[in-house]
């Protein structure tokens, strides 16, 4: 039986959290939103920024290319390891704990007066950010459940929009439908 999302009805989920009215309200949404887009939003912040950094801390830079590898490697790791950590000691924790590691992270970074503290506060950062992505796919299909929903209302699933045609179908497929 697939409910609304607009369901009055009162339910726990899984974490003991009590779910009323609208499950997918914008108190519930947005956090997981705005930590799922911190990954790419600093790696687009820290690109343009390579420039300065390198003047800032007196290295050449193709230097300041190890503060992008750093996070990269970081994130390849940590982010399987977070949607494990998610279903065993529960994704509020662990997204709460990612966005803990991403303000350390922050500060080091932000104390930093070299590329070796950068780099060591880079990593924080990549480990924080890894845990939102598979945490909030966790807690939302959760709360789905919880509100009695087959699934996620498509408004949370299909954010952002649904992939281009090239995305869904390939390359060839999609110009063709240019002809």
């Amino acid at each position: 039986m697939s409910a609304s999302p607009e369901a009055s009805s009162s339910s726990v989920t899984g974490d003991g959290i009590s779910v009323r009215g609208r499950p997918f309200s914008w108190r519930f949404t947005t956090p997981l939103f705005i930590g799922s887009a911190l990954n790419p939003g600093n790696s687009s912040l820290i690109a343009t920024a390579l420039l300065p950094i390198a003047h800032g801390v007196g290295v050449p830079v193709g230097q300041t290319a190890a503060l992008v590898t750093a996070l990269y490697l970081a994130s390849a790791i940590a982010q399987p390891t977070a949607g494990k950590a998610a279903e065993v000691f529960g994704p509020r924790r662990v997204f709460l704990a990612g966005i803990v590691l991403v303000a350390v992270g922050g500060v080091a970074g932000g104390c930093a007066q070299d590329l070796i503290t950068l780099l060591i506060g880079r990593v924080p950062i990549g480990l924080g950010t890894s845990c939102a992505c598979p945490t909030a796919m966790l807690l939302i299909r959760r709360r789905a459940r919880a509100a009695g929903l087959d699934r996620p209302p498509g408004a949370v699933r299909d954010h952002p929009p649904r992939p281009h045609p090239v995305e869904e179908e390939g390359l060839f497929p999609a110009l063709a439908h240019i002809a």
